[in-house]
């Protein structure tokens, strides 16, 4: 994955949402302002790159705003924050994902933050956190600073309740009879009664252990030693 120009003037990344199978997050800088948009469909997706690849030297802002009043009614883009308003932006690389922090204030000068979550596949993330800091403060120099504790521990803990710790209780429940699970509806179900199954509750307790154990052992790796991040503030 790399930044792609629409146009010179343009700077647009996409990226695998994680939590959506299929769908995309996209960055768009442009006009002196940053344009971000998560969980784009396919197809909303391709409108997207379309409509920023069109059109003359209007601004970006504009096109939008004129295209989607004909097409969607709506806008585009989920935040539109203007250069003015970043206040600081982080670049913390986890193990399964690297995070980028934008810092801003709303229009009631209240604080807000904004999360991009990307594959950790590359050096994409990094290259979202260096355009960004030459876009809007390239005097700013990059401090690097102790990620927080939650931060820190989020992936290992959810992987230790909802990866681990399901797959244990899937084991307990192999020892019912499967068909109890099959007559379950929900989607959950379903999975619990493939999983006994094709595994059986030897190998569901085995994989759970193991899923347990290297869970705790990252979040015990974690909290001793908290990954370093890198950040740069408006002055």
């Amino acid at each position: 994955m790399a930044a792609s120009e629409i146009r010179k003037e343009h700077h647009f990344w996409d990226w695998k949402n994680q939590d959506h199978l299929g769908c995309r997050d996209y960055l768009l800088v442009a006009d002196n302002n940053l344009y971000f948009e998560g969980v784009v469909q396919p197809h909303k997706f391709g409108e997207v790159k379309e409509l920023l690849s069109s059109g003359g030297p209007q601004p970006v802002q504009e096109r939008v705003a004129a295209e989607s009043r004909k097409k969607l009614g709506r806008a585009y883009f989920s935040r539109v924050i203007p250069f003015n308003n970043v206040r600081s932006v982080e670049y913390v690389p986890l193990l399964t994902s690297h995070l980028v922090h934008i810092r801003y204030t709303d229009d009631k000068d209240k604080e807000q933050k904004l999360t991009l979550k990307v594959p950790a596949d590359d050096d994409f993330a990094q290259n979202i956190f260096d355009e960004l800091r030459t876009e809007i403060a390239p005097k700013s120099a990059v401090a690097n600073e102790q990620a927080s504790k939650w931060a820190s521990i989020r992936g290992p803990v959810f992987s230790l309740i909802f990866g681990g710790g399901w797959l244990l209780l899937a084991a307990v429940g192999a020892t019912t009879d499967e068909r109890v699970w099959q007559e379950k509806v929900f989607f959950l179900h379903a999975i619990v009664g493939w999983l006994i199954r094709f595994l059986g509750p030897v190998w569901l307790t085995i994989i759970a252990v193991v899923w347990i154990g290297a869970s705790a052992w990252l979040l015990r790796s974690r909290l001793k030693n908290p990954p370093t991040k890198q950040v740069w503030r408006v002055n």
